[in-house]
């Protein structure tokens, strides 16, 4: 054994003990402890720069208890060795590892820190592993154990050392030994495998495991219109603001006037009345409601009991996953049982399509079935389960990695739902016979789906767009299972990001010492490491009309076998799923928000594409009115997205502006002036002249104009809004102004005292240093030193503006006409200035505008959001928010955990393998070939690890039109007209008519109007060169044209909206 390695049941480490769980809303005394309810120990300190995805996901409670508890693993195959990834890339107290296994042949395609070398030398499997997941978590304490966890004197150790135990690779008989041990002590066990075509897993939490929070996501504040004062009280949401609670869920209080009784009160639903409405029993004890307030799921603890794995064997408590195969996970639980059976009879697993081995497994299995009735499997599956058992087949192992380090997480803090009791997965289309054993690094793989897929594997020619999360789990997949490594094969990727701290914690490839560095380059160099063979070419860019022309033209799409989506936001997925339509390419597409994740197959020919369908807006703030943001807020998220945009106009736009302006005008002083001299109209000098009034001259008059801007947000904004509309401002029909949702605000007065004000005084100072380029230092910024420079800021008394607009709409872009007394102001500035020597003729001022980076706390932008946004709350009396709250918000900042990211690019690169086998269905010539039994070999995913749910369901075939003139057609037809220099308009519509027997009505190129017959003079276009009228590019010879036909009354449509055809685009080759 190594140095590393030590008895575990001889530790002095301080015990891992639990306590009791925290009360609920109800009365009853606490359930029993349980694991997910750690003792206390120190505070633990998050560190934000390395988790905030993850704290998002998990929250912060959830995130301690997890940084107190410590595991163990038992076996480190290719499942062991995700657990353990995905585990300490979430942040445990500490991993242990147990295996007693020499690396062989086949864990190279499962195990991806297993190298050949270490085959050829007989290493350890957790020898070659242990230095490599240590490097994946610095934070996280990764140890080798040694003795044997199932000897009586060693079982009675594992309490004092473990908060929940996952056993893969070991004897059925000693899993249950192992389980009936650990479950009466509190500890929760896991079990997994991975056996060639599928993968199992069962959780058994104990009989009383307390779930402190069940909820996949916590819920929505939701804005109160009214509620009643009756026996059966009922709660009404205002419009938009659909509640979706269900009855026994528990709602928060707050905020509410004149029923106040509620504030701060968690009550039971007792009834969901509509979308809008719930009731919540008696009220009528309770003071009238006179306005509004805020309503919020809160969690709902709930107790679950769970079944020992000896008595759960018999009767499985199985999740269904595919609708379409009722019977899979039964049939996967016989094969389960009967090669367990095979492997404690002969110390190993069938051997790869050996007859004899595979007869006696399917009559262990026939037994099995009998005893436990369930009779209904199908033997052809059993067959090639057993055949491919001894395999490792990595799409699998990834997913039920992702999932079963998602379980042990669930039962070191109680979030979440977790599985009762099994779960199987299995990948049987993907099966071949036709692989043997060679004693090289895909002989795993090789048995799962045979030596012509293998091959085929090795010489596709891939594309992938995005290296973050999603890229670097899915480059791992493909370098296991054999994809781009053979001398025909080509990994190409490209993502124009850089690899930041926060990367670290779920792209899993990075390090500490590749911050900065381009993931793309990085994460081609890291791939290499875990498989040599892999061919694979990184570029630096994204895929964008920009790029079109090159790198990444047409022709570079029809290169490509298939392309894969590892991209984080849906514009850009939609435009790389276009372009795969456009040349008729497979894409697959996955993405991941929290614990949810979604995979999609598009199969060209055969499937809807991923732009079939529509996708939700990905930012809150698009349905916040603008009137909201700017004087109405009633939530904090609408005072957050009010302090970002401040932010940006502050510290970004407005400073590019004025550095446009010189730039345009000037750049020197001195012609800036003459131009000012000579013209009468300039746009942007009211900006100019306004920021240039403002120009500090040192950090004593940064504070000042920190200072003034805390006067005018917090102050006058308010004293201005409630001048023109009063606390009893009426409108007419005597409906008071400030209802619900509208808050009345309170002028604040400058604290020099409060955290909050200094807070805010802090960042602006910052910020405005940097912007006017005037040196701010520590000491500068410390708390004394601002406390004592704001008592002598000059503040402008408020002054009403009258009958000016408060409440305006959005401004547009373009930006405001000067005023002649601004140019002359401005004029007599530059004068003034040049004059004292302040700055000379050729001079030019120049702004330094800041670039938003939310993951730097050193720049103050989180710092100002928080604390503008938090002021701004105060003044409407709104309820306040975190720093990490604000951060979230502010930034856009996706949830994600590496769970889900394991688990979904798995299960995409399982619907990979199926396309790499039907290629040669994928051509014009083949696509006869695309039935409904092809299109059933394919799933797309839809999952959430959090409650747990997994589906599997066939993908929505391409939906067919019927045109008028009796065409039928899909997304995937394209018409092709093949012109020359001297084709005329005229000539192109005849050649569609001749083609396609319709007649041309009008020609689109993008949004560019190519021919309308009601256009002036576009009759006139038909008999001149066509190509005079569309942009020609350089790169491409052919165009695609948008083109609407004439239509028969008496025809009828299939697939336009109302009166509306959709026909296809014709591609217009024009050399």
């Amino acid at each position: 054994m190594t140095s590393a390695e030590r008895d575990i049941f001889k530790s002095a480490d301080t015990p891992s003990t639990v306590s009791s769980a925290p009360s609920t809303v109800s009365s009853a005394p606490p359930p029993p402890p349980t694991i997910g309810s750690l003792a206390r120990q120190p505070s633990v300190e998050i560190d934000d720069s390395l988790y905030s995805r993850q704290r998002y996901v998990l929250g912060d409670e959830a995130m301690k208890r997890m940084h107190k508890a410590s595991v163990l693993i038992l076996g480190l195959g290719g499942l062991g060795v995700e657990i353990a990834k995905n585990l300490i890339l979430g942040g445990v107290r500490k991993v242990s590892l147990w295996d007693n296994r020499i690396a062989q042949w086949t864990d190279l395609a499962g195990n991806f820190y297993i190298t050949e070398e270490d085959v050829r030398n007989g290493v350890p499997r957790v020898d070659a592993c242990v230095a490599k997941l240590r490097e994946l978590n610095p934070g996280v304490t990764v140890e080798v154990v040694s003795g044997d966890p199932l000897a009586p004197e060693h079982l009675e150790q594992i309490e004092a050392h473990f908060n929940c135990v996952i056993a893969t690779e070991i004897p059925l008989a000693c899993r249950i030994l192992l389980n009936n041990h650990v479950r009466t002590r509190g500890i929760p066990f896991i079990s997994g495998d991975a056996m060639g075509i599928f993968v199992g897993a069962f959780c058994d939490f104990g009989d009383e495991f307390l779930v402190h929070d069940p909820r996949a996501e916590e819920g929505r504040e939701l804005l109160i219109g009214h509620i009643s004062q009756a026996v059966k009280g009922e709660v009404t949401c205002l419009e938009g603001y659909l509640h979706h609670l269900e009855e026994g869920d528990l709602v928060e209080f707050k905020d509410i006037r004149g029923m106040t009784e509620l504030n701060g009160r968690i009550v039971p639903v007792e009834k969901v009345v509509s979308p809008l409405v719930f009731a919540i029993g008696d009220t009528t004890r309770f003071s009238e409601h006179e306005q509004g307030g805020l309503a919020k799921q809160a969690p709902k603890p709930k107790t679950m009991s769970f079944e020992s794995l000896e008595k759960a064997l018999r009767k499985p408590n199985l999740l269904t996953c595919d609708l379409a195969r009722m019977n899979a996970a039964t049939e996967c639980h016989v094969a389960w049982l009967a090669l367990l059976q095979f492997s404690a009879k002969y110390s190993r697993l069938p051997r790869p399509n050996d007859p004899a081995d595979i007869a006696e497994a399917l009559t262990l299995a026939s037994d099995i079935s009998k005893e436990f009735d369930m009779t209904d499997v199908d033997a052809a599956f059993l067959e090639r389960a057993f055949a491919a058992s001894s395999g490792q087949f990595n799409p699998l192992i990834a997913a039920m990695g992702g999932i079963l380090a998602q379980e042990a997480m669930k039962a070191l803090t109680g979030k979440w739902t977790p599985l009762q009791q099994w779960l199987y997965i299995d990948a049987r289309d993907i099966h071949a016979s036709d692989g043997t054993v060679k004693n090289d690094r895909y002989d795993g793989i090789r048995i799962c789906v045979g030596e012509q897929t293998l091959e085929q594997l090795k010489s596709l020619n891939l594309f992938m767009v995005g290296c973050g999360a999603i890229g670097c789990e899915m480059l791992k997949n493909l370098a296991l299972i054999g994809a781009a490594c053979g001398p025909r094969g080509l990994l190409q990727i490209t993502d124009d990001d850089n690899i930041e701290k926060s990367n670290l914690n779920r792209q899993f490839l990075f390090r500490p010492e590749h911050i900065t560095k381009s993931k793309s380059e990085v994460g081609a160099d890291r791939i290499r490491h875990i498989n040599p063979d892999i061919n694979i070419k990184p570029y630096m860019m994204r895929v964008s009309p920009a790029t079109q022309k090159a790198p990444f033209t047409d022709e570079f799409f029809r290169k490509q076998d298939i392309v894969i989506n590892a991209l984080d936001n849906v514009e850009a997925r939609k435009y790389v799923d276009q372009r795969c339509v456009t040349t008729c390419k497979p894409l697959l597409d996955s993405g991941t928000l929290s614990t949810k994740g979604h995979v999609q197959v598009v199969v060209p020919y055969l499937t809807e594409s991923y732009g079939s369908q529509r996708d939700p807006v990905e930012n809150a703030s698009d349905s916040i009115p603008f009137c909201t943001l700017k004087q109405f807020p009633a939530l904090m998220e609408h005072c957050i997205e009010w302090a970002r945009e401040k932010f940006q106009s502050s510290f970004s736009q407005k400073p590019d502006s004025f550095n446009n302006f010189w730039q345009l005008n000037g750049p020197s002083a001195g012609q800036l002036l003459q131009t000012l001299q000579g013209r009468n109209h300039m746009d942007g000098i009211p900006l100019v002249h306004k920021l240039i009034s403002a120009w500090p001259k040192n950090f004593t008059e940064v504070v000042f104009l920190a200072r003034s801007k805390f006067e005018k947000y917090f102050n006058h904004k308010a004293q201005q809004l409630l001048t023109m509309f009063p606390e009893d401002h009426m409108l007419e029909g005597g409906v008071k102004f400030w209802t619900s949702p509208k808050r009345a605000p309170t002028a604040l007065i400058f604290d020099r005292d409060n955290k909050l004000h200094l807070a805010f005084l802090r960042a602006a100072c910052h910020l405005y240093g940097n912007i006017y380029g005037i040196p701010v230092t520590k000491a500068d910024l410390a708390e004394e030193n601002l406390r004592n420079l704001v008592l002598t800021a000059p503040v402008a008394p408020f002054m009403s503006k009258g009958e000016e607009a408060v409440i305006k709409e959005a401004p547009t872009a373009a930006a405001v006409s000067h005023t002649g007394n601004e140019a002359k102001q401005l004029v007599h500035y530059l004068q003034s200035s040049m004059a004292r020597g302040d700055c000379a003729t050729g001079d030019t001022m120049t702004m330094h505008p800041e670039s938003f980076e939310k993951d730097d706390d050193s720049n103050a932008h989180i710092d100002y959001i928080y604390a503008a946004a938090n002021l701004r709350a105060a003044m409407y009396k709104i309820d306040q928010a975190s720093r990490l709250h604000v951060k979230r918000i502010a930034g856009r900042i996706v949830p994600a955990i590496a769970t889900t990211t394991a688990c979904v690019t798995g299960l995409a690169c399982l619907e990979l393998v199926k396309l790499a086998q039907d290629l040669d269905k994928m051509t014009l010539d083949g696509k006869h070939l695309l039935t409904e039994r092809v299109l059933g070999r394919y799933k797309n995913t839809f999952l959430n690890l959090a409650l747990p749910v997994i589906y599997f369901s066939e993908p929505g075939a391409a939906a067919r039109t019927n045109l008028p003139g009796g065409i039928s057609v899909t997304l995937w037809d394209q018409w092709t007209i093949t012109g020359n220099p001297a084709f005329t308009m005229q000539n192109f519509i005849d050649a569609v008519k001749a083609k396609y027997n319709v007649t041309v009505s009008s020609i689109l190129l993008g949004s560019k109007m190519v021919y309308m017959p009601f256009m002036p003079g576009h009759g006139k276009r038909l008999g001149q060169t066509f190509s005079t009228y569309l942009d020609l590019p350089d790169s491409e010879d052919y165009l695609d044209l948008s083109v609407d036909m004439e239509t028969d009354s008496n025809m009828d449509g299939d697939g336009g909206d109302g009166d509306m055809v959709l026909w296809p685009p014709i591609r217009y080759y024009f050399r």
